[in-house]
This record gives C-alpha cells, structure tokens and sequence, in this order.
C-alpha cells in the first residue's frame, strides 16, 4: 500500500472519528493527548536527520565547490517562491472579495514576540554545546552547527576522516529509521487529524467565520493544484507536473493534518529523494533552509487573512501604496517565522497586523477560534513549495537522478 494512500486513509477515518465523539467527553480528551503523543513521535527524529545529513551535504558540496551556488540557488527560488506567493494572494483577495468578518468581542491575548537580538544571541550561544538542549521549535542554532562542522572538514581530510565517516554513517541510520517512521505514520497521522477537528468543533462563533475559511480552504487548493503544478510545467521547459504532484500526497497529507512542518519533513526529503530523484546532499540543504526563510505557503495565508481581517474590521480602502507595502511586510514576516514551526501563520498574521499598525494591532485576536485550520492550510502550502523549489535548485545543478523517478512510495 503507498505512503499517501495510508497517510490518506488515516486522515478520513481520524476525521470522521473527530465528528462522532462528543468534544466534551473523555474520548476527546484522551484523543487530544494521543495527538500530542503523535506529533512528539513524528518530530523525534527529525534534529539528527537535519544535523547529521547537513554535515556530510555540505562536506560533499566543498569538495565539488557547489556549495555557495546550491544556497544562492535556494534563496533566490524561494524568495522569488515566497513573493510570487505574496502577490497572487492579494490579486485572489481583491478578485473574488471573500465575504467579511462580523465585528465581534475578543478576549486580550499576551503575544510575547522575542527582538531581533535576542534571536541572534540564541544563534551564537556562550556554549555551543547549548545548541543540542534546545527545544525542537528552533533549530537553526543547531544547523548553523552542522553548516560550520561540514565546511571544515575539508581543511584536513586525514585528520577529520573519522568524523566524516562517523557523521554519514550516522546520516545513513538515521535515514533507515525515518523510512521505518514514514512507512508507519498514518497511525499518528489518525490521531493528529482527529485532534484537529475536535479543536475546530469546540471553537466558538464558528458560523462567523465559516464562510472565510472556506474560501481560504478554496484558494488554498486552488494553489496547490492548480497555481503550483502550473509554474513548474511553465517555468521548466513545460515538464509534467504529474509525478511532482503524486510526490506531495505524503508530505502534504502530513502537514496539513499536525499544522507542522517539522512534522512531515522526514516525508518531505524521502519523498524527493525516492520520487522525484533529487539528491541527499541538496535536499539536506534546501529543505531545512526553505523550511526556515522561505514559508511561502504561511505568507500565502497570512496575507490572504490579513486582507480579510482589514477589509471586515477597517473603514480605510487600500490604496496601491498600502497594498504594496502590505507585500512587503507579508515577505519580511515570512522570514521571520523559522522559530514558530507549528505556529507560522497565525504568529505571521499577529505580526503582520502589528506592524501594518493603523487600528490593526489586536485585530490577530478574532481568528483564535480558527488558528488550526490556518495554521494546517499555511503548513501545507510550505512544504509543497519547499519541496517545488528543491527540485528546481536540483534541476539547475544539474544532479537529477533520473533513474531514481521509477520509484514509487
């Protein structure tokens, strides 16, 4: 049975399952606590894949002298990924007018949002053994770690052959452990995706904003199986898409589900290596990278929800101006989001709205009843764009492996 149709089967009946109990019960509660189990589980192995395999991909990469070209390759797909996101966002929004918001009372929020400092002390600690005692949501102390180990172990191959061999063998196990984890994921894929429609069902006012979910539902999909198919087979000598679209089933299923991109990484990088042929040595690379500055997708819906919020809450009609500064900020926001794995799009739009200001400060505060499913359809769209850029950096350097596509996971 392939991945994706498991991961697809488990998502159905996690969900119908979420309908039948009574979110008040104690199934409920035990089910809440199974999916936290869940994504615990998911998430375990996901820090020594990221550092081990970015140590030997940069290794490998400084030997070929390829290694400043694969991440100016990654930043520049996945800026231009992100802002393309942006843009066609806000045409969607002023076309098809999704229907506004009700006003209606919220509760105060404490929204603690760490400075701009205090993230780069934590990305250069006193002790840099520190890096290995933070908590899973921010990880990019410790691929900067794994970035500066895989750069000089070149300086002296004699001497750094032990640890060389040490880290791929380590890069190889853990690897062998995430394919048995992604063979067997639909069991916490059940759980996560019954946990999130007990959370969406216990939500209040959901009337209210029915009708804007479901057109951000509507516009979400229409990227993902419409928009994104369309710029790979335009944008890359009109390659078919087909076989790029069957290799997100996995992935995508598994961050839609869990709203969290660390979660489906180990389908991500399995999936593109076994389908689609891109290599262990640039995947290690553009998929952690993207995953941290380019969250496309979160700054597809966090604009998209923004506009909403302002046309529903604000008397003031966007000017061009207004719009192109609000482009701006949704970019700026969404390479922000690298320390809010499972959070991105609702921190995206909090800071968003603070930052565009003018009334705007607290409005973040009326989408609490629908953060989930915000925050699953912005966790989704990331990985397919992550996974869209990666083979693209893949094709430009031209290390493809064609043989490898006749795989089928």
């Amino acid at each position: 049975m392939k991945i994706w149709f498991k991961l697809l089967l488990g998502t159905i009946l996690g969900s119908v399952l979420g309908f039948v109990l009574s979110p008040g019960g104690n199934g409920a509660v035990l089910v809440q606590h199974l999916g936290r189990v869940s994504l615990h589980f998911g998430r375990y192995l996901v820090m020594p894949i990221m550092f081990f395999s970015l140590v030997v991909a940069v290794y490998e990469l400084r030997l070929q002298r390829k290694v400043l070209q694969t991440f100016r390759l990654a930043l520049f797909y996945g800026a231009s990924m992100t802002a393309g996101m942006v843009v066609l966002g806000v045409i969607l929004v002023l076309l098809l007018s999704p229907e506004r918001i009700p006003i209606i009372a919220t509760p105060q929020i404490p929204l603690q949002i760490p400075s701009f400092w205090d993230l780069v002390l934590r990305l250069l600690p006193t002790n840099s053994f520190l890096v290995f005692v933070e908590q899973g949501d921010y990880f990019l102390p410790l691929l900067f770690l794994a970035f500066v180990i895989g750069l000089n172990l070149t300086s002296d191959r004699q001497i750094a052959r032990s640890v060389i061999e040490l880290s791929d063998s380590l890069n190889r196990v853990f690897w062998h452990i995430n394919v048995f984890i992604t063979e067997f994921l639909y069991v916490p894929v059940l759980f996560l995706s019954c946990s999130l429609v007990l959370r969406f069902r216990t939500g209040n006012d959901l009337g209210i904003f029915l009708p804007v979910v479901v057109a951000i539902v509507i516009l979400t999909m229409i990227v993902a199986f419409i928009g994104l198919p369309m710029a790979l087979y335009f944008f890359h000598q009109k390659r078919n898409p087909l076989r790029w679209m069957h290799a997100q089933w996995g992935p995508g299923i598994a961050a839609l589900v869990s709203g969290d991109i660390l979660f489906s990484y180990g389908q991500l990088v399995r999936h593109g290596n076994e389908v689609l042929g891109i290599p262990r040595r640039i995947g290690a690379v553009t998929s952690p990278f993207l995953l941290i500055f380019s969250r496309s997708g979160s700054a597809f819906v966090t604009v998209v929800t923004f506009l909403v919020l302002f046309r529903s809450y604000s008397s003031l009609e966007l000017g061009l101006f207004q719009t192109l500064w609000v482009i701006f900020l949704s970019v700026l926001v969404s390479f922000t989001l690298w320390a809010a794995p499972g959070m991105g799009s609702f921190v995206g739009i909090a800071l968003l709205c603070k930052l565009f200001s003018r009334g705007m400060e607290e409005g973040f505060l009326i989408l609490t009843p629908v953060v989930p499913i915000l925050v699953s359809l912005g966790a989704f769209l990331d990985v397919l764009c992550a996974s869209l850029v990666s083979q693209w950096v893949a094709e430009r350097m031209e290390c493809i492996h064609p043989e490898e596509e006749r795989h089928s996971i």
